[in-house]
């Protein structure tokens, strides 16, 4: 993906809104560092974290990269499966 990233940037326009790169997981960050993230989430989006493993749960929540960031960072990248 990376290379097709690089290598075909119209493409990749096409493609960019089904698709995203995360550099860090939940494991490279200190416990500060991950709550500092998980509170920058909660404020610009205006959820909690029960709300956003709720919404998950039922299916119904928004295809948005950040929404993955937040399950990885609650460690809940178990609910991002395909169900």
């Amino acid at each position: 993906l990376l290379r097709l990233q690089e290598g075909a940037k119209d493409l990749d326009a096409l493609l960019r809104g089904s698709t995203w790169r995360l550099d860090l997981s939940a494991d490279e960050l200190s416990p500060a560092e991950t709550e500092e993230r998980l509170k920058a989430l909660r404020g610009q989006f205006g959820y909690t974290d029960e709300q956003v493993v709720e919404s998950a749960v039922r299916g119904e929540l928004p295809a948005e990269p950040s929404f993955v960031e937040w399950l990885a960072l609650l460690g809940r990248g178990d609910l991002l499966a395909p169900r």
